[in-house]
Formats: structure tokens, C-alpha cells, sequence
């Protein structure tokens, strides 16, 4: 602690350490998405069709993801106005907004229920908008997973609040 000064009696509480001030970097969420191709109709109304937005989709398809997909990281910032690509992202350029475009329940053969996001990646810069799918539980390729229901996300839901 050093030395103290002559006639003068240092305490622990009298010391008083001086930290610099560090600044509130968050890290961003991670996430692993595949492409919407990725996850495409094998047997139904949307044959080869691959899964996206709300409109795309229909009750009783069965689904399988692809035997060569492979997930891709997705980094979003935190907080903020909007959920957005952070530096780091495979996809997306940094800063694109992203935002939920449908949430789907499918069930395998077993009755397992599986719970997939659909995101949209907004246009900018150039980069093309597009959509991927997050699964919020392990889905594994050529198992037929069937939709059983689609819903329309809530206003200002947050991607991070769900995972």
C-alpha cells in the first residue's frame, strides 16, 4: 500500500482507489441463422419453396432443412433504436436493420414441437434485403418437420428478449 506519511495513520477505509473510467461497450447477441432456402417445402402447397415471410407460408407443408446447410453467424447490436447488424456479422452489412417477420411452430414425426424465427434483413448499402431463419430450438437436416402454426410477431418485439 506504500508508505504513509510521517505521524499520520493510514486505514484501509481512508484509501480511496482511482479506477479510470471504462466505457459501457456491450457486446453484441450472436446468433446462428440459415438462409431461408436453407429450409424449404419437401412435400406440400409450397413445393421446393423455401421458407420466409408470413405470406410464403402454409398450414400442413413439411419442411426439411437442407442436408448442406450450414448456419451463419448473425451479430445484432443492443438497445438502441432497433435491432441492427453489429461489426463481426457474416450477414448483413453493419448497421442494416433487422427485424422479425414471422414466428412458426412445426412438428416433427416424434410430436417434437420446434419454434422457428423468420428475420428480415433490411436493404443497405446496396446489400440485398433478405430473410433468414433462426431456429429457437435444434433442428437437424432431412428430419420432416410439419407447420402447425404461423403468427404474425408482436409490435416492437425484440429479437434478444426471445433468446
Amino acid at each position: 500500500m506504500g508508505h504513509a506519511p510521517p505521524n499520520k495513520v493510514w486505514s484501509r477505509l481512508e484509501v480511496v482507489l482511482q479506477m479510470p473510467a471504462m466505457s459501457a461497450v456491450v457486446p453484441g447477441q450472436v446468433c446462428q441463422v440459415f438462409g431461408s432456402q436453407d429450409v424449404f417445402v419437401a412435400l406440400g402447397v409450397n413445393l421446393d419453396e423455401g421458407l420466409a415471410g408470413l405470406e410464403d407460408a402454409c398450414l400442413g407443408d413439411i419442411y426439411l432443412l437442407a442436408r448442406e446447410a450450414v448456419a451463419q453467424k448473425l451479430v445484432l447490436r443492443r438497445g438502441g433504436d432497433g435491432q441492427k447488424v453489429a461489426d463481426g456479422s457474416a450477414l448483413g452489412i453493419s448497421g442494416a436493420q433487422v427485424s422479425i417477420a414471422a414466428r412458426y411452430t412445426l412438428m416433427t414425426p416424434d410430436g417434437d414441437k420446434v419454434e422457428l424465427l423468420a428475420l428480415r434483413v433490411s436493404a443497405e448499402s446496396g446489400f440485398e434485403p433478405g430473410y433468414f431463419i433462426l431456429p429457437l430450438s435444434p433442428i437437424g437436416p432431412q428430419i420432416e418437420y410439419t407447420l402447425v402454426k404461423v403468427e404474425e410477431p408482436k409490435p416492437q418485439e425484440w429479437l434478444m428478449d426471445l433468446m
